[in-house]
């Protein structure tokens, strides 16, 4: 092919490119503008708007409800803890080992009478409500009981009656060498009817005890002082306070 053709070639091929340009971009500027994303979503009918507030609403107030509950729950932790701290404080503390123990201020030799003695035991992951039931004698004793050999506790809370039986074999005793006094006690884990009774005791304005032996009627009777109603009353809620902290401590 001649020079002078391939020019005019080029030229043609030049033309037509400009003209389909031109075409393409007639077309483009006759079409709408795009819309941004948002403002292509269909708009909420009034219904749907709401539904979707009240889907919100719920949501905020589930929230709301959520916080308060845990809220509630941290408070009563507190309290308890603060509770504690309190009855502990208030309380004779001893540690055995492994073991603390919590009683009221008990003597060793008190005057005579019969003793009802609660004693919180706490281990490393448990909490063990313990009864102490002591009878003491001395020779000066104007009742002069001496011996009982006792095989239950009656408590007279406000009324009500309630009786722990014990197991014989299980009394401890010991008799002074001049036979100057003696003294008769029985120490048990209190079961869930046994913790029932001190839950009722300790809920009494006045409560009064009775240690006796079924088979012959021998008796000692005793009311419990202020002192020792206040002591019953510590200790055991010292107990329900640790025995709920535990169980939860350990998803009971």
């Amino acid at each position: 092919m001649k020079k002078s053709g391939i020019v005019l070639s080029a030229i043609f091929i030049y033309l037509v490119m400009l003209a389909a340009g031109g075409v393409a971009w007639y077309v483009i500027s006759q079409q709408p503008p795009a819309q941004p994303a948002a403002e292509r979503q269909p708009e909420l009918t009034e219904a749907e708007k709401a539904e979707k507030a009240a889907r919100e609403a719920a949501r905020a107030k589930e929230q709301a409800e959520r916080e308060a509950k845990e809220r509630q729950e941290r408070e009563r932790i507190s309290k308890r803890e603060a509770n504690i701290k309190q009855l502990s404080e208030g309380l004779k503390k001893k540690t055995n080992r492994d073991v603390t123990y919590y009683t009221g201020n008990y003597e060793e030799k008190p005057p005579p009478g019969v003793y009802l003695r609660p004693i919180l035991a706490l281990g490393e992951d448990v909490a063990i409500l313990k009864i102490e039931v002591f009878y003491y004698y001395d020779i000066h004793d104007s009742e002069a009981t001496a011996w009982i050999m006792g095989d239950h506790l009656e408590i007279n809370a406000d009324g009500q009656v309630m009786t722990l039986a014990f197991d014989p074999s299980k009394l401890q005793k010991k008799v002074a060498s001049d036979a100057e006094w003696l003294w008769e006690k029985y120490m048990i884990n209190a079961n869930a009817a046994a913790t029932d009774i001190l839950r009722r005791a300790a809920a009494a304005s006045s409560v009064s005890i009775t240690y006796y032996q079924a088979a012959s009627g021998k008796s000692r009777s005793q009311a419990l002082s202020a002192t020792e109603l206040k002591e019953l009353r510590e200790v055991v809620a010292l107990y329900d306070l640790y025995n709920q902290k535990m169980k939860e401590e350990n998803g009971v």
